[in-house]
């Protein structure tokens, strides 16, 4: 399977809720998704306005699906988040049930960016609930007990996601071995970046959980973030490679136009931030312009 493709993901959803409810143990996603039990299954069909919808005879879920995509209009003038928008406008769908569940599923590095005003991961809209890659491993790994129907291709996936988790759980000492490559390789090439016509190393998946791990710490932290404000972690997308650089950002600094750390930086109006590119350089941004 292709795993940066959220559409692969949707159809083996929504093959296996087929499937759970043929064999009537759609107990299995419930206790998962936090629902309550549902009637009998009406339809599991791709939505334009979200990615799944899982209508039963009582409720209807509405799913939207994130790989490494960001969620929709983080730049946007009117400030109105993807989830935000898509909750407003199902409550004019008629085919959805009265009764409504909303689930944000991520497998990606999408798990880990933030959205103001929270400031934490997961979906911006409240009405949502985040279903993280851990959560859809164990669905899988309990469905596949049962005697699922194209069971190999369950396996697949369950594999994919797999080999995502083991790369989160070895991001650390994976980087700890790049690091030493990377000033072995600067020493020998007498520079202090890598030459962009000869090398480029571009892992993102490496980068997020990481960095999650600082701005959660960050943010939890008052001695921190009470004088600093707090950051927000985001991506920026790049035409070449096409990977997402990191973003670090000290948001509350920016918004309020204070980028001010000790008597090294001139107060000007502007953002302030740390940018982690694609050969993981740290780079400390002070822009002169501001978001409109």
């Amino acid at each position: 399977m292709n795993y940066k493709d959220e559409s692969c993901h949707d159809q083996l959803v929504i093959a296996l809720i087929k499937n759970l409810n043929t064999l009537n143990r759609i107990d299995l996603f419930t206790s998962i998704f936090g629902l309550p039990h549902p009637d009998n299954l009406e339809r599991a069909t791709r939505r334009k306005l979200f990615d799944i919808e899982l209508t039963f005879n009582n409720l209807s879920c509405i799913i939207e699906t994130k790989v490494d995509s960001d969620e929709g209009n983080r730049w946007g003038k009117d400030k109105v988040w993807q989830t935000e928008r898509i909750a407003q406008a199902s409550n004019g769908l008629g085919y959805l049930k009265p009764s409504k569940f909303f689930f944000f599923i991520t497998y990606g590095t999408s798990e880990y960016y933030g959205k103001t005003p929270s400031y934490k991961n997961g979906p911006a809209s409240s009405i949502f609930k985040h279903i993280k890659l851990d959560d859809m491993i164990t669905l899988l790994q309990a469905s596949l007990v049962l005697p699922l129907e194209n069971r190999p291709k369950y396996e697949q996936w369950l594999e994919a996601m797999l080999r995502e988790q083991n790369k989160r759980m070895q991001a650390l000492e994976m980087l700890k071995t790049f690091s030493s490559f990377r000033r072995h390789y600067l020493q020998v090439h007498q520079d202090i970046d890598f030459p962009h016509n000869r090398l480029t190393f571009c892992a993102p998946e490496l980068a997020f959980p990481l960095l999650f791990g600082l701005a959660e710490y960050w943010n939890s932290t008052p001695a921190l973030h009470e004088q600093f404000g707090r950051v927000l972690l985001y991506p920026v997308s790049r035409m070449s490679p096409p990977v997402h650089d990191s973003i670090l950002n000290f948001w509350e600094m920016w918004s309020a136009g204070k980028p001010l750390i000790g008597k090294n930086l001139l107060a000007d109006q502007g953002s302030l931030y740390f940018e982690i590119n694609e050969d993981f350089n740290l780079n400390l941004k002070l822009e002169s312009e501001t978001l409109s």
